[in-house]
């Protein structure tokens, strides 16, 4: 309804008609004679618009030839990793996923932490006790 002068889309654009198809059937040669104001060659769109909806889209295979063939031949071939970046499958060696790199950096679980705080607060209360006597 781009084509015709309303203020409200409650009242104006709809008027006394049930749905908005409706309205547009009836002021149809309206819209179109202001559109043909502002839309030059619109039927050449309109026909484009038209051809493309009624064209069957079961043609696309030849889009990229070279890369439909390429991706054919991948899915042929067998799949097998890669030697260079198997470090990276964690399940293939049991060497790495059971490796614990918190050891390496420094960082140490709370178990070994908590080990940490009581041999720290069993030194204390022993500098403590001798402290005093």
């Amino acid at each position: 309804m781009l084509y015709t002068s309303w203020r409200k889309e409650s009242s104006d654009l709809i008027k006394d008609c049930q749905t908005y198809q409706e309205r547009f059937e009836q002021i149809k040669d309206e819209i179109v004679c202001n559109r043909r104001q502002y839309e030059y060659h619109s039927e050449v769109l309109d026909k484009a618009m038209d051809d493309l909806n009624n064209i069957k889209y079961d043609n696309f295979d030849n889009v990229a030839p070279n890369a439909e063939h390429l991706n054919n031949q991948d899915c042929a071939v067998k799949q097998k990793p890669s030697e260079l970046f198997g470090c990276f499958d964690p399940g293939k060696n049991k060497q790495h996923s059971q490796y614990d790199l918190l050891d390496d950096i420094g960082i140490f679980p709370e178990i070994r932490m908590m080990k940490n705080s009581l041999q720290s607060a069993c030194l204390t209360m022993i500098i403590m006790h001798l402290s005093v006597h």
